[in-house]
């Protein structure tokens, strides 16, 4: 999962190499999700007060494939790994994944794998995620 939220214009004064700015940008996005999905576990007990609300249900009647992936994930990082699993098993790949990219990144920024390594990984796992999803909202049809 290839997620960057820091402005392109801040990691450019960070890093002056173009290649690994996007390394960089990701590194950093990924460690800051993180800490803000830990401090909404840990600091605001947020888990307890997060209503299952999903807007394709509501339209549609059919939950989506990412319905329950917030919970799962907050719930996967308060350590409650069977509720998370419960509540989308995408949830727990979704964290694994964005994990990756901190050391995946790490190595590229230092030169242990190239630019061209690091997309491929993250794709795939990326793919991974959605492939999940996909079997687990087939899966609800049961």
């Amino acid at each position: 999962m290839e997620i960057a939220v820091i402005p392109r214009k801040l990691v450019s004064k960070l890093i002056c190499d173009p290649d690994n700015q996007i390394h960089l940008n990701i590194l950093l996005s990924s460690l800051l999700l993180f800490i803000l999905a830990t401090l909404l576990v840990f600091g605001a007990n947020v888990l307890g007060l997060l209503p299952h609300v999903c807007l394709a249900q509501s339209l549609i009647g059919i939950p989506c494939p990412g319905c329950g992936v917030t919970r799962s994930v907050l719930a996967f990082l308060a350590g409650d790994v069977s509720r998370a699993w419960s509540l989308n098993p995408g949830g727990p790949v979704l964290c694994a994944t964005v994990a990756v990219q901190v050391p995946l990144r790490s190595m590229a920024l230092c030169g242990l794998c190239g630019t061209r390594t690091a997309r491929l990984t993250s794709r795939a796992m990326t793919t991974f995620v959605l492939v999940i999803l996909f079997v687990n909202w087939l899966n609800n049809f049961k």
